[in-house]
This record gives C-alpha cells, structure tokens and sequence, in this order.
C-alpha cells in the first residue's frame, strides 16, 4: 500500500495505441480477488490472438501458488508475469505508470485502494462493480466495469479498450478528475472536523 496524495497525480500522459500492451493487477492473488478468472481472461485472449499483451500480477496469497502452477500448464508464461510482493514503492509506482490498464476483477471489497492509485498514476481501469466500488466508479466515465467471476466477459472488455486503445483516454482523464475531487473533498472535511474541535475547546 502507498501513501499517495495530490503532489503524486500524474497528468499529461499519452494514451497512444500500442503493438504491445501492460496490464497491471495489484492485490492479493486467491480467488476472492478474482485471481483465477483473471488468468482464465488472459488465456482466452491468448487463445483467440487479437490483441498483444503483457500481464503484471503483484502480491501474494492463499492461492499464489496454484496460479503459478496455472500459468505453467497453460503456457501463459509469456503472457503473465507474478512479481509477489513488491515493497519498493517507487518500483510499484512506475509499474502503475507504466501500466496501459489497470484490472480488478475482485468478487467482494470494500474501497479497494489500488484504485485510487491507478487514478493517481492516470491509468485507465477496468474493475468490477461490488461493495462500495460504484459510489465513486462509474462505468463509461471513469472506469470500465467488468462482471464478477466471468472470464469471458472480462476478455471482452480487454479486448474491446486495447482494440480502440487511443480513444480512451476520457476515461483515465475522469479518473484524475475523480481522484482529484475525492482528495479535496478529504482534505476539506478534515479541516471542517478540526474547525469543529477548536470549537469545542473554545479556541476559536
């Protein structure tokens, strides 16, 4: 986790196509994360062959290894890429800037926060829409949704934003917008809150 604040947003990225594409997932690798539907998404993309890319996994989990074992046995070797931990922060930051999507295929959150870093980092997201997700993600704005535990519709997404790549730029765009708001607002009811407590000590 990274303690990221306004003086971190990325702006003026270029949002170009590519002939090679980073995806990026940061989280725990178990199934509650959506982990095994994500490597089944890479495997049909594999499969089907229209869009050429990389995937970067960072964390670790319950089921770690048996993603790896996955991997192994489907030959997705050159299609993902697990990293385990990373405690270099800055290392994990230039991977969300370097990153072309950002997907979270989570079955249940609260807010995660990788989220706010991939707004942070300008990153265009793709993520799936459970506990408090939709109160500040909205679908075709500032993010694309994808279904809970549907490998399939999931490469369909990755497919559909690679294919039309530099037309999404909007969406990274709102998303700093909505990052942007989000710390404002943050910033404006603490102080509301420390205008409050002054109040009540009789100092102001």
């Amino acid at each position: 986790m990274m303690e990221e604040g306004e003086k971190d947003i990325v702006s003026g990225r270029t949002y170009e196509r590519r002939d090679h594409y980073r995806l990026l997932y940061v989280g725990r690798v178990e199934e509650p994360k959506g982990s095994y539907d994500l490597v089944q998404a890479v495997k049909i993309l594999k499969d089907r062959g229209e869009v050429d890319f990389s995937l970067d996994m960072v964390g670790d989990g319950a089921d770690a290894a048996k993603i790896k074992q996955i991997i192994a046995e489907e030959d997705l070797g050159g299609w993902i890429r697990l990293h385990g931990v990373v405690s270099d922060r800055d290392f994990l930051k230039r991977m969300y800037r370097q990153a072309d999507l950002f997907v979270l295929p989570t079955h249940h959150e609260g807010f995660p926060r990788v989220l706010y870093e991939a707004m942070i980092a300008g990153t265009p997201i793709l993520t799936t829409f459970v506990g408090t997700i939709p109160y500040l993600m909205k679908d075709g704005y500032n993010c694309y949704r994808i279904l809970r535990k549907n490998p399939e519709h999931i490469a369909k997404t990755i497919r559909s934003v690679l294919q039309d790549y530099d037309n999404k730029s909007s969406i990274a765009e709102k998303g700093t917008k909505t990052i942007i708001a989000y710390l404002c607002d943050k910033k404006e009811r603490h102080a509301k809150q420390l205008v409050r407590i002054l109040e009540e000590k009789g100092m102001k």
